[in-house]
Order: structure tokens, then sequence, then C-alpha cells
């Protein structure tokens, strides 16, 4: 029954940093030549397949459907938006698991045995379509495969089924996307764990992650150089000012015709409502590209803008600088080089950090009252950290509330949560959290423990600071090698 549909070739959507990759996926989702799903829902098709390469056929399709978010309400991907789709934002991202497994299984009647990754991975993606009933071409398929800032392993395993692969980055003016990091960064609270600005600077200079482990990724240029030419990105501004014209020429690129549809912000076939950490928005917005650039100074523009010169150029955000300007835009950064970001100074690192980096020291190990410090940062990191807590409250008022949250916790990590004056959501209002202690077991400041706490905190932001800028040396050395990903145009 498979061999009735001709899956040809693979499209693996990557990003570079925030830039409007899942929004890409959103107005491809639906078109008939493209088998996708939603968001990141099939990111980790290649790890899951690797995982199960002892199954035989029929625990191969019950393995992949219990690893997969597909089917799940409790594993909806509420970071991109998905627990909030349709016209009132009160629908989830799931497929019948019943229909998709009937389907599947006849998809692949043909196969005695084990079938191999390619038609396995083909076959998931054909049946989830089928289970929304879709109206597909059968005669010229692509997969989409939200390949996002994966390793270069997963690169070649898309290589090896699909020697043609298409990827296609979606990229936006540096200046303006580390702004954007640093306001979601705050916003979801990952400053909690992970160094603010130390970790975006490190990610848009160096392309290395700290949030995923430090890993390296090609956000900004080819998995493979010798493929480059399968490589090309579109540029975020570019899919706001003018969407039909950008997305006739990712379809020409392609060679897929251009649908109505391609212009309009679903998964699943429902309308898609953002990122909840990117404001409440559906389609196309010209005001985004016209983002204040509250979280950088003039002078933290200047030296973005240097550190990513030749990037800018590549990408058509600028021109070729004459020698003077070269001259002078080098003599201001080196000048400027030991001034800090503005967002370096919104906030020392957290406590929670400043513990673990205290306590790393076997002769704070033991010391009781660092021990209760790191129970509490524990449990406000856990329940603030990628706004897990805002989770929780959506669940129980729905995404269009708000209220003020008063989190009630002891210090074996159990949490009540007291809700107060809810009301209706309006723009720029979000949840308010205070958290309380259970009676009894509040314990005395130990001022001196505290002012090491303290001066941990500076202590980690004076590391942070020199990374900051061992990563602007870095970036500099390798700027004359570095190979970019082209930009997509007419010929």
């Amino acid at each position: 029954m498979i061999k009735s549909f001709n899956v040809h070739n693979m499209l693996a959507v990557q990003n570079y940093m925030s830039s409007g990759s899942i929004f890409l996926q959103s107005l491809l989702d639906g078109h008939s030549n493209i088998l996708s799903t939603p968001a990141l829902y099939s990111r980790e098709i290649f790890k899951i397949w690797n995982n199960s390469l002892s199954l035989n056929k029929s625990n191969l399709i019950e393995f992949f459907i219990e690893s997969l978010p597909w089917f799940d309400p409790d594993k909806t991907d509420v970071d991109n938006g998905l627990n909030r789709l349709g016209k009132k934002a009160n629908e989830i991202a799931v497929i019948d698991k019943k229909k998709f497994t009937n389907i599947l299984s006849l998809l692949l009647i043909d196969f005695d045995s084990r079938p191999s990754r390619k038609t396995f991975l083909q076959a998931c993606h054909i049946a989830y379509a089928l289970t929304l009933e879709r109206n597909i071409n059968k005669n010229s398929l692509y997969i989409l495969f939200p390949i996002h800032t994966q390793s270069k392993q997963i690169a070649k395993y898309a290589i090896e089924d699909y020697p043609n692969i298409k990827f296609l980055y979606t990229i936006r003016d540096p200046k303006v996307l580390l702004n954007s990091l640093i306001k979601r960064h705050i916003k979801l609270n990952l400053n909690l764990k992970h160094p603010l600005p130390e970790s975006q600077i490190r990610h848009l200079i160096l392309n290395k992650v700290r949030v995923d482990g430090d890993i390296e990724v090609f956000g900004d240029n080819p998995y493979f150089n010798e493929k480059s030419c399968q490589f090309k990105a579109v540029r975020l501004e570019d899919l706001h000012e003018s969407p039909k014209k950008t997305m006739q020429l990712i379809c020409k690129w392609l060679s897929i015709p251009f649908e109505k549809n391609l212009l309009k912000s679903t998964f699943n076939g429902k309308q898609w409502w953002n990122k909840p950490a990117s404001g409440q928005l559906s389609g196309f917005d010209i005001n985004k590209i016209n983002e204040k650039l509250t979280f950088l100074s003039k002078l933290d523009v200047i030296r973005v803008d240097f550190l990513n010169s030749k990037k800018r150029q590549v990408w058509g955000y600028k021109k070729k600088p004459n020698f003077l300007l070269k001259v002078l835009e080098c003599f201001v950064f080196f000048v400027c080089f030991l001034i800090p970001f503005k967002s370096e100074l919104l906030k020392l690192p957290s406590k929670f950090l400043a513990l673990e980096f205290l306590m790393s020291y076997k002769i704070f190990r033991s010391n009781e009252y660092l021990i209760y410090l790191k129970k509490i940062e524990n449990i406000k990191t856990k329940c603030l950290f990628r706004n897990y807590a805002n989770e929780l409250i959506e669940k129980k008022i729905g995404v269009n509330k708000t209220a003020e949250v008063i989190i009630h916790y002891d210090l074996s990590d159990n949490i009540n949560i007291e809700l107060e004056n809810v009301r209706n959501f309006k723009k720029g209002q979000v949840n308010s959290f205070v958290f309380k202690i259970k009676k009894g077991l509040k314990k005395k400041r130990i001022i001196i423990f505290d002012t090491f706490v303290l001066l941990s905190r500076i202590i980690l932001f004076l590391k942070f600071f020199f990374l900051i800028r061992l990563g602007m040396i870095k970036a500099l050395m390798n700027v004359r090698k570095a190979k970019f990903v082209d930009l997509l145009k007419n010929k």
C-alpha cells in the first residue's frame, strides 16, 4: 500500500535561534505536497528509530506510538503554543491514536518483517496526514523534518535516506535576533539556569548552545559545505513584509505549486497563535520586523553588527563597508571591548546558579543553611523555569485568563497553588507569583552565608563577563574561514 505514495524527498527546516522556523512550518502545514507534523513533533524521529533497532515490526509500531507526542494531550508542546490552536485558541494538537495505528498497519501490510528506516518514517508521516483526512498529492511528496539545531549526525541520517534533501533555514538580522532572545530568556525565566546574556551571545557568534549541553549547532552555516547548494535561507523579515513573494520563491525551489493555504498560519489545519513567549499573534505582522531593541544599547548594536559583519553582508542586511569604515568599526569595537552589554547589567546570575557553584566545594556541601536555601531555590526554579507554573495555571483557568498566584511549598518539593483575582486576559498582563513557605519551616537568616551566596553571584558575573569577551575573540579569529548559508533568491 505504501508503494502507491511517492515520497521522493525531505525538506529539513533549520532555525537560526529564534528566527521564525516554527512560523515557517505553520505556513507549510497542509500543503498537498508536504507531509508535516506540528512544530517539533517529529524532531526526534531518527533518535527514536535508533532506540528501536532490536524490535520487530509490530513492536516497532507500538514503540513509536508510545514515544511520539502526536496522540497524548499531556505531551502537548506548550512552549510552541500547540495547546492553544483554533479560532478560540482552545484546541490542542493531537490526532486519534487508534485511527493512526490502523492506517499505519495498513500502509505496512506488505512487509512481513521490519521495514527500513526510510520506509517506516514515510509510513508514519503518510498515516499522520491520512488520519487528519488531508488532501495530499500521492505522486509527489516531501517529508518536512524539523531538524532544529540537532547534531551533524542527525543531518547525516537524513542525507543517507534522501541524498537530494533540501535544508531551508530561517534567519533574522543578528541584532534584532539577540534582542528577541534576551526578551524570551527573561520571559521564560531561562536565566535561572543559564547565564544572561552569555548563553545567547555564545549561540549567536559561536554556534554553541549552552541550554542543550553546549553542543555545536549549525544555525547559520551548512551542515556539509560540500553540499552547500542544498542549503538555502529565507529571512523572517521577508516572510512578514512580502509573504506571497517569499512563499512562491520557496515553492519554486521545491518544485511544488503555490497554494493559498501557504498564507495561513496553522497546525493540523487549525489556526496557530504563535509561541506564548512571543505574544499572541496569528499570521503576518509587519511590526515584527520593526521591533524596538529594548535590551541593546547603541554601543551593543555596534558590537553585534561588527561581530556579525560578514554574515550580515551575505544575508543582505549590510553593504560591504569601505576601508575607512572598516577601520572605524574595528576601532570602536576594541575601545569598547570591556564595557558590559546592557543585558549583562540587568540581573546578577541567579541564586540557583550561585548555590550550585558554592556547593561544588566540599567545605560548603554539608552546611545545613545552604542546603535549606538550595531546596528553596530548587522549588522556585522548578516552578518558574520555562514557565512550568504558568502551564499548570493555564490548565486550571484556560489561556484567556490571568491571576495572582500564591505558591505554598515545603522542603520536600510539595507545592499547593492558590489563585486570587482571576480576570480576563488583557494585552501586557501576565500571571504574578508569590512564594510562601509552609508554617514552621522558615529559618532565620544567617548573614555570613547569605553574603557567601551574594559573593558567588558576583564571581559568576565576572566569570561570564570574561567568557563573553573570550567568545568574541574566538568569533573574530574564525570569521575568515566561516561559510554561511546562502539566501534563497530568484535566479
